[in-house]
């Protein structure tokens, strides 16, 4: 049996995950105790009677370390620099200027929840419901006014933001708690696994994107218990940005999960954003370049 084989099946077996610091300091070692074995081993260099090429012996133990420090480089680059982190991906969406998320429910073809926000114009706006009963919010931060509108309806209510809120949006309009878990509460819980996802079909739900899980437990009020959680998330090639993610739930481990909502991301520019802004209180927001027109809070306009 060949060694390297055993050695490669052994760290096929493993299914670790590590984080990032760790597999650098991995690979580090194998590559200083590599280093080692060379300097204490002189090479034995000879050249095969009937061929030209150069036979390179180097001893079973340094060829054993070779051949794990190759396994390890193939397993750093699977793990590590075979993609992205659940921290790149937070830290790409955090540049976005513009964005509408949309929710549904499984097996729904309509979101019942819509968000649009734009960090260069200042204002989120969320729709929930559908058809004439659909209710729009418009968080305008800039004139510190939240405005409500139902399509069935003229009126639109106009209130002044909270403090509370106001702080929160001048943070960022753009709503990372819309689309990633753990955004409200910062670090990820410490069973949370973050691994790229293989799987050819999952790999062609959205076209140029890489898929991956971040799976955890998470408690829920008794008799309910622990529930395990997957957020699959579809990122973009190129930029990594997230542009359809899923969640799972399901209560034992020997169940299937269950798809319980998806949110398709997309990025439109300022302009778009504005006209849908527009196209639902019209003259009544302040539009940009325009003077501004702001009624008296707790008034309808």
């Amino acid at each position: 049996m060949d060694p390297a084989d055993d050695i490669e099946r052994a760290i096929a077996g493993l299914h670790i995950t590590t984080k990032a610091q760790t597999d650098r300091r991995i690979l580090e070692d194998a590559s200083a105790a590599l280093r080692v074995g060379l300097q204490k081993r002189p090479i034995q260099v000879g050249l095969s009677v009937g061929r030209t090429s150069t036979v390179i012996r180097i001893g079973a133990p340094l060829a054993a370390a070779a051949v794990v420090l190759l396994a390890l480089s193939l397993l750093v680059n699977a793990l590590f620099l075979g993609g992205v982190t659940f921290a790149d991906v937070q830290r790409a969406f955090g540049k976005v200027q513009n964005v509408c998320i949309a929710t549904c429910r499984a097996g729904a073809t309509e979101p019942f929840e819509q968000v649009w926000a734009s960090q260069s114009l200042n204002v989120k706006l969320v729709s929930a419901g559908s058809g004439s009963q659909a209710q729009f919010t418009l968080w305008d931060v800039a004139n510190k006014v939240q405005m409500m509108k139902f399509l069935s309806s003229e009126s639109v209510p106009t209130e002044p933001i909270t403090q509370e809120m106001l702080a929160e949006l001048g943070k960022s309009v753009i709503p990372s708690s819309s689309l990633f878990p753990f955004a409200d509460g910062g670090d990820l819980s410490d069973d949370a696994q973050w691994s790229r996802v293989s799987d050819p079909a999952a790999r062609t739900v959205v076209p140029d994107t890489d898929v991956y899980d971040l799976v955890w437990t998470a408690s829920s009020p008794p008799p309910g218990g622990a529930i395990m959680r997957r957020w699959r998330l579809f990122a973009d090639k190129r930029t990594h940005l997230p542009r359809r993610a899923e969640w799972y739930a399901k209560t034992t481990p020997q169940n299937d999960y269950t798809l319980e909502t998806f949110a398709v991301v997309s990025y439109p520019n300022e302009t778009e954003i504005q006209n849908v802004v527009d196209s639902v209180f019209g003259s009544r927001w302040r539009r940009s370049g325009q003077p501004e027109y702001i009624g008296t809070p707790g008034m309808e306009r």
